[in-house]
């Protein structure tokens, strides 16, 4: 909340009973993207610091604690090790997998991977006298073993026509075709870069050609059209470099590297990075020195600009000068796709 305490429906834990009274109090965690949900309005703090909060405060109250952590196998590890108290920590977000779980001293810690390929099973015993913990195992199930559900693919349908219909707004009608092609330049590519530019109002922008899995036949144009093509949970964001970081980032941008680069997580949801598309940025050689302008101008070294990029630029190491920027601004909430939306409207409409 505005004065900085915790919202009424918003619980640092909670405690379960069992049919035998065993009590179980369990603790959930995410990363703390701070940039993103301060602009949401959100304040969030940090999860290792919660962690140690509500361990404190279970000790005494339950007989078994549970962390369930977006924080990723690396972080869940380091809790293992800091906290004895846990007895499992049920890990997502970088998807990993452990067949049989996997112990850091005294807490067994399970991950099941994406997309239900597997399904977890983990069983604690608990003498029920001394409420002590016997024995902890867990295993994956690998669900191609197993017969589907009945009507699953019906109903799996069902939702698809349901999101489907719900997305059909009609967004224009294109006299042509829009291609996309991530290994080369293209009119939709540009558009979305050009887009992204002209709604951050930056100086300049630029974005992977990867980010588009298609283009856009002649004809009318949803918003389900628009998903399909651009589903990435990728945001805008703008940053802001001096000419000489701005040089450097871009001369990166021209490694053949990018183009075949196959990229996993931040959000993108393509195969390959693809080619760069920029708006705003020209690439000039001239007597063996490759000169960049920026909207026609030559690139001032102490000058600062502001740059358009996908979010998913500023996480990793693509680009060190962007990771260490520490004027970002993320546009929330829209997604790329929106940007293209209201580009493709205002262009034929």
């Amino acid at each position: 909340k505005p004065d900085g305490s915790r919202p009424c429906w918003a619980k640092p834990y909670h405690i379960y009973i069992s049919k035998k009274g065993t009590r179980i109090g369990v603790v959930g965690v995410t990363v703390n993207f701070g940039r993103f949900y301060e602009q949401l309005g959100w304040k969030l703090s940090d999860p290792f610091s919660e962690v140690k909060l509500c361990v404190e405060d279970l000790k005494g109250k339950v007989d078994i604690v549970i962390l369930l952590s977006h924080l990723g196998i690396h972080d869940d590890e380091l809790i293992a090790g800091m906290y004895p108290e846990i007895d499992l920590i049920l890990g997502g977000h970088t998807h990993h997998i452990l067949h049989e779980g996997k112990k850091v001293k005294q807490t067994l810690l399970a991950g099941a991977g994406k997309y239900g390929f597997y399904t977890g099973h983990v069983t604690v015993e608990v003498d029920q006298s001394s409420k002590q913990i016997l024995n902890k195992k867990a295993i994956l199930y690998d669900m191609n073993d197993y017969v589907k559900a009945e009507n699953e693919q019906k109903i799996a349908d069902g939702y698809y026509k349901a999101g489907k219909e719900l997305m059909g707004q009609r967004v224009a009608s294109l006299p042509e075709d829009l291609t996309a092609n991530p290994q080369e330049p293209s009119a939709l590519s540009k558009m979305l870069t050009e887009a992204l530019r002209e709604w951050c109002k930056a100086d300049c922008s630029f974005m992977n050609a990867g980010m588009l899995l298609n283009g856009l036949k002649c004809g009318e144009v949803t918003q389900f059209d628009l998903l399909k093509i651009c589903p990435h949970p990728i945001n805008p964001c703008t940053v802001r470099l001096s000419g000489a970081e701005l040089k450097e980032v871009l001369l990166q941008t021209r490694d053949e590297k990018w183009t075949h680069m196959q990229i996993k997580g931040l959000g993108f949801r393509g195969t390959v990075m693809g080619v760069i598309e920029y708006d705003g940025i020209e690439f000039q050689q001239r007597s063996n020195v490759q000169q960049i302008l920026i909207n026609g101008r030559p690139i001032e070294g102490k000058k600062y600009y502001n740059l358009a990029i996908p979010d998913m630029f500023t996480f990793g190491r693509f680009f060190p000068e962007i990771n260490r920027a520490q004027d970002k601004k993320y546009w929330l909430p829209e997604f790329l796709r929106n940007l293209l939306e209201w580009k493709i409207s205002n262009v034929y409409n």
